[in-house]
């Protein structure tokens, strides 16, 4: 073998998105040396001659790979292993070299698949072996997938065509275990020996995309070329054609290219890290029932051994490869082959789960097996050994599938058979695509909804944390459903391990899309029933808004790919970069979902045509038209050093150069995200210390506060310092009782009229009471009787009026009292004997709780009492039988664990007319947060019930010195309840944010970067990356079609929001730090350290005017401030000293100071201007009289985020260590007055 290196000069490098890697060429060639004899393998007779010694056309050879093709060189091998040397003797050479280009050094060309595998490679394209044939055969074709050391696919096309040659079949002649052979027809010239024959070779096309159709109609259009003429030297025209085209990356671009005069499509996928469906789904319903089909899956999903048997090889391979787009997003991780070897079939004794398939000539020689379910494609029957034990799929999702795949048409004439007849070969060819792609995207919807079904519910049991409470599941499904779920969520099944990884990265799948829909569109089926406590918040329970699964006709936009010209190579890619130009500069292309592909395309033909720098900004582009585009690990190998020319513009290097994007880029080992954990990796199996203890409770969601974390577990093993350990079998009862409570909880059927939020705490057993036999029911908000053999609860009193209880009785009558506050209302006794003292102490916790939210208005109270008696009510019962290390003691215990401090939280009486509520953005976590940002969206009040939208309370919570993701709490301002809790995407806190939509909000980190961050999704698809300082602060303008934001170094932005696209950059001069800026109608007024001044919207030019405040002769450094009308307010950083001024006149008409370390916050609320301080104060100055009007104790920590909620409310938030949001009614407060609480 010899190479034909790459030419060194354009292009620098290989596409990395392209149509084919490379080819590979196998069977055999003249001056190879002769066919060896495979003495090893299984004889087929294919010829029907008569037998001799050696009789050529029974006998198995060995075939080899003759030579492989690609972009960068085309390599003849010879004995199975390539020959890198160039001056290689010509006589070993199949045919000699054909000049194409200098030759650029030693080094060895680095195909896409190693060495090794290609050498593997006529085994699996040649599986009933490699023999010589009487008769010309007709070309075939079959695919297989290749999988390399490191799970990467490759996707290869085999054109299987029969070429002549002159064998001797006499065996006198047979040497060494080699017949001779000629290329040609037989031209005998009087030698008898030598007659015709036919010899299979293999022209095996290779790619990393799922394209099969489209690679075999590009090697069915060639193949007479290739018949007839130098098959190498057209191959190499072809495949280096081939390997310079690209294909479209995730979004709406197809490219179409032309090939030997005819036009080709390549579509898009449909999300990230899916490949694109290239093959008739419609077939493997013509050749299995849908039953059958739907058994297979079954096998599938519970990880069975499955081998798929044909007499035409094509089709094993297309149905394996369907069964895999149909389980989608489920991924097949076990062995995978499309086609066993004739002398490999010893393979299906393999002890793991696998999916392979082979000829059905081979059935009789398969080895002995016992567990290997085998589906015989062509008789449609699946035989599964009475060994194997397979539970049955979700009844009602089963036969919604089967309807609904019955109810296509099938049938491609009777799709035409109302529709002209179609006489132009390119038009009949388009209308059948269109009748495959058709079908395609209503079967795969058809199976999606399906999967949908049957794992839609799982996650609602999966938390943030990565735990899945496989046992609350399986409670929630029905008995029916039960054998299969417990097989499936098994945790050793890894396809389902692998399924709740991808939830917890918040993958944007086709499952994802179709989930959003289905959450849209009404509740699931009833296979995915089933709700953990409201209080409990999980993946995926997001604010969804909607999107396609597949994008319509109209929606996707076509870019036709230059024509290619061998002579002309070179210049290709320039040509595609024009091309790729002329599409963005269409107004069509604006769309960053068209906008996006296109400069990624661009900018890979840049890179590869030599334009570094060009290709670099592209991808600099993409980030804000399409992140998930940004090719990073592409990046890290061509990133010119420091000192190259590239690094003479000052945006790329200041880009290139951030540590968000330089952590992406050299991120070669990213850190491992949260794995998915099951109930025995959580269960310790040694005592266990405090640090121990508190992951394993968060991680189960038991409790997160760290407070309360410690505090039960020096109650667990009765020391108060927090030093102990606690057994392993004390920890498991706790958990089991606790487990018992949530369960018994969830299971309760009787119906209670309780909120939504209101939550199950405690169900007694049979008791007697004043209303008769029954249960007593114990919510977050009241008390219930459950009558014995009624159908809904009777309540019994709100837990707010309970006025005191009373415990009575002695020995085996030992009942409980409960008086109301109102005096009018009767008494409720309840027999309760061994659980009285128990309900006690539950119920005077939940009430207390409840009454101290009450003078509180913070529900924080009365959810953290919730929670203790959920543990109170499970440490008493882990101790029932005396082995738990808190046993002995139990009294003690609780008292420990009930005994808190007294909280002073009444509020003036005034004051109640003025707070409305407080919110604990913090209540899943740990520790509080800081409450970074806060941001007001309000809703729409449409009658139309899909269109409506409550008015929305966004909060950005974020910790110091953590490298935790910074959170996004959101609150349904109608009722202050929360409704998403979930880490964004964007790794860093947050500095500010503005509600572009009920959908989208601009969100600037604490860094350089803005994120354009989708509810529905909850990651940001588009990220801004000009500026090169920390973010400062972002503002809308009024007609909300740009946004401003500013950085501390003075650089200023307009964005055009449609497009993410800077339309204006402003770069302020000597500026110490820009802290704040507010727009009006024609101006961005900006606020320094030093002074306020600002400068013109439109074109940036600096008013001459600055405002500064001086005291004792030295400038005041300013924090916040306000533009009012024709005035300027603003108050001071470090001092209590709030100063306005006129505008027009620049006099100063207002200084006020107060007993406060300084200003951070500033806003108005009609007559009213509001400040925040650092010591939690909020002053209020009336804005028409500028004079000082309250000043309240809104906070013990400093007050870090203000907003508005339409002029009705202000909404404050605090910093550690208090982390608390308070809502205030902004109207008439001139007579209220709070006290610290």
């Amino acid at each position: 073998m010899a190479a034909r290196y790459a030419v060194s000069q354009e292009p620098c490098c290989s596409l990395p998105d392209r149509l084919l890697e490379m080819c590979v060429v196998i069977g055999t060639d003249q001056g190879i040396g002769g066919l060896k004899l495979n003495r090893g393998s299984v004889i087929v007779d294919n010829n029907s001659r008569e037998d001799k010694d050696v009789n050529v056309f029974i006998e198995t050879f060995d075939a080899e790979v003759i030579g492989t093709i690609s972009d960068q060189a085309v390599q003849y091998w010879r004995g199975g292993s390539p020959n890198y040397s160039p001056e290689a003797s010509p006589q070993h050479l199949a045919t000699p070299i054909r000049k194409k280009s200098v030759y650029c050094g030693m080094k060895p060309i680095q195909h896409p698949i190693p060495a090794a595998t290609i050498r593997t490679l006529p085994l699996l394209f040649l599986p009933d072996g490699f023999h010589i044939y009487t008769k010309n055969i007709p070309a075939h074709f079959h695919a297989q997938v290749l999988t390399d050391i490191t799970g990467a696919s490759f996707y290869a096309m085999c054109l299987t065509m029969y070429r002549p040659f002159l064998v001797n079949h006499d065996s006198e002649d047979i040497h060494d275990g080699c017949v001779d052979i000629q290329q040609g027809h037989s031209g005998r010239d009087g030698n008898d020996s030598l007659i015709e024959c036919y010899i299979p070779t293999c022209v095996v096309f290779i790619s990393k995309h799922a394209l099969f159709r489209t690679l075999k109609n590009l090697q069915s259009l060639i193949l007479p070329i290739l018949v007839e003429g130098d098959m190498f030297k057209s191959l190499e025209k072809y495949v280096l054609h081939l390997t310079m085209t690209p294909v479209p990356p995730p979004g709406s671009i197809m490219l179409q290219f032309r090939f030997e005069g005819h036009k080709f499509l390549l579509p898009a996928p449909v999300s990230p890290g899916e490949q694109v469906v290239d093959l008739n789904l419609l077939l493997i319903f013509q050749c299995l029932s849908v039953k059958n089909v739907m058994k297979i899956i079954n096998c599938i999903l519970v990880e069975g051994k499955l081998l798929f048997m044909s007499q035409n090889y094509a089709l094993i391979t297309h149905v394996m490869e369907t069964m895999l787009i149909l389980i989608r997003p489920l991924l097949w991780q076990f062995v995978y082959v499309n086609v066993i070897p004739h002398d490999k079939l010893d393979l299906v004794g393999a002890p793991q789960a696998f999916l392979m398939g082979c000829h059905s000539r081979y059935r009789q020689s398969l080895p002995p097996h016992n567990d290997v379910i085998l589906v015989d494609i062509d008789s449609n029957t699946i035989d599964i050994p009475e060994s194997t034990f397979l539970p049955t799929l979700p009844e009602k999702p089963h036969d919604t599938v089967v309807e609904q795949i019955n109810k296509l048409t099938l049938s491609y004439e009777l799709f035409l058979l109302d529709k002209p007849v179609q006489f132009v070969i390119g038009e009949m060819r388009k209308d059948h695509q269109q009748f495959q792609d058709t079908i395609n995207e209503k079967i795969q919807q058809i199976f999606m909804d399906f999967m949908v079904d049957i794992l839609g519910g799982t996650m609602r049991f999966l938390n943030n944390k990565g735990y899945f409470n496989a046992e609350s599941f399986l409670l929630s499904v029905s008995a029916d459903e039960k054998p299969f779920y417990e097989t499936f969520t098994d945790p050793e099944c890894d396809l389902f391990r692998k399924f709740l990884g991808d939830r917890l990265k918040l993958k944007r799948d086709s499952f994802a899309i179709t989930l959003d829909n289905r959450s849209i569109a009404g509740p699931m089926s009833d296979s995915t029933r089933g709700t953990p406590p409201a209080s409990r918040r999980r993946v995926g329970s997001f604010l969804r808004r909607g999107s396609k699964l597949f994008e319509d006709e109209e929606t996707k936009y076509m870019v036709e790919l230059p024509t290619f010209k061998l002579e002309n190579k070179n210049s290709f890619f320039k040509l595609c970069v024009l091309t790729f130009t002329t599409e963005l500069k269409n107004e069509s292309s604006s769309n960053p979902a068209r906008r996006g592909p296109l400069l990624y395309l661009r900018g890979t033909a840049s890179l590869v045509a030599g334009d570094v720098k060009g290709a670099l900004k592209d991808f600099q582009e993409l980030m804000s038209s399409n992140r998930h585009l940004f090719p990073a690990t592409l990046i890290s190998t061509i990133l010119p050093a420091g000192n190259s020319s590239v690094w003479d513009d000052r945006e790329l290097r200041n880009f290139y150069t951030q540590p968000d994007v330089k952590n992406q880029i050299n991120s070669r080992n990213p850190a491992p995200t949260t794995g998915v954990v099951f109930h025995f990796d959580v269960i310790p199996t040694k005592p266990i210390d405090l640090n121990g203890f508190t992951e394993k409770m968060q991680i189960l969601e038991i409790v997160v506060e760290i407070e309360t974390c410690t505090r039960l577990f020096n109650t667990l093993t009765l020391n108060e310092s927090g030093s102990g350990k606690l057994d392993c079998e004390s920890f498991q009862r706790f958990y089991a009782a606790w487990m018992e409570n949530q369960q018994a909880n969830t299971n309760f059927q009787l119906s209670m009229n309780i909120d939504k939020m209101e939550e199950v705490l405690k169900i007694s057993g049979l008791v007697k009471t004043d209303m008769g036999y029954g249960r007593l029911v114990l919510t977050s908000r009241q008390l219930l009787f459950a009558p014995q053999r009624a159908s809904e609860c009777k309540h019994v009193n709100w837990l707010r009026s309970i006025a005191q209880l009373k415990k009575h009785g002695i020995y085996s009558s030992l009942s409980l009292r409960v008086h109301d506050t109102d005096p009018s209302s009767p008494k409720f006794d309840a027999v309760l004997n061994k659980e009285r003292n128990t309900w006690y102490r539950l119920v005077n916790e939940m009430s207390m709780g409840v009454k101290l939210a009450s003078k509180a208005k913070d529900e924080f109270y009365a959810r953290k009492a919730s929670r203790n008696v959920i543990l109170l009510d499970a440490l008493i019962s882990s101790a029932d039988d005396g082995s738990a290390m808190h046993a002995e003691r139990l009294e003690e215990a609780v008292n420990y664990f009930t005994h808190k401090p007294g909280h002073d939280a009444t509020l003036h009486e005034e004051l109640k007319h003025s707070l409305i509520s407080r919110l604990n953005p913090s209540q899943n976590e740990p520790e509080p947060f800081s409450v970074d940002a806060l941001v007001y969206s309000p809703g729409t009040l449409d009658t139309n019930d899909e269109d409506r939208c409550d008015p929305l309370l966004f909060c950005a919570i974020g910790r110091s010195n953590t490298r935790e993701r910074g959170r996004l709490v959101v609150f349904n301002a109608a009722t202050w309840i929360e409704t998403h809790l979930a880490p964004i995407e964007p790794q860093t806190r947050i500095r500010c944010m503005v509600v572009v939509s009920q959908s989208e909000v601009w969100v600037a980190s604490r860094g350089t970067q803005i994120n354009v961050l989708y509810l529905d999704t909850l990651s940001s698809n588009h990220q801004l990356n000009k500026h090169v300082d920390l973010i400062s602060d972002m503002k809308l303008t009024d007609d909300k079609t740009r946004m401003v934001s500013a950085s501390l170094n003075g650089q200023i932005f307009v964005w055009n929001i449609e497009k993410f696209e800077a339309v204006a950059e402003y770069r302020l001069k000597k500026v110490s730090a820009l802290v704040s800026i507010q727009l009006t109608d024609t101006t961005i007024w900006f606020c320094t350290r030093n002074y306020i001044s600002g400068l013109s919207l439109s074109d940036g030019s600096e008013l001459p005017q600055q405002y500064k405040y001086s005291l004792d002769g030295r400038t005041v450094e300013l924090e916040c401030f306000l533009v009012t009308g024709n005035e300027l307010w603003a108050g001071s950083r470090h001092a209590g000293i709030i100063v306005a001024w006129h505008i027009q006149t620049q006099q100063q008409i207002c200084e006020l100071k107060f007993e406060v370390k300084g200003f951070t916050h500033i806003l108005q609320v009609k007559k009213d201007i509001w400040f925040g301080t650092k010591c939690g104060q909020i002053v209020v100055i009336e804005g028409t009289t500028r004079s000082f009007v309250r000043q309240l104790n809104a906070h013990k920590s400093c007050i870090r985020s203000m907003t508005t909620a339409s002029d009705r409310y202000v909404i404050t938030g605090s910093s550690t260590p208090e982390g608390r949001i308070a809502i205030w009614q902004a109207t008439d407060i001139s007579h209220l007055e709070m006290t610290v609480p």
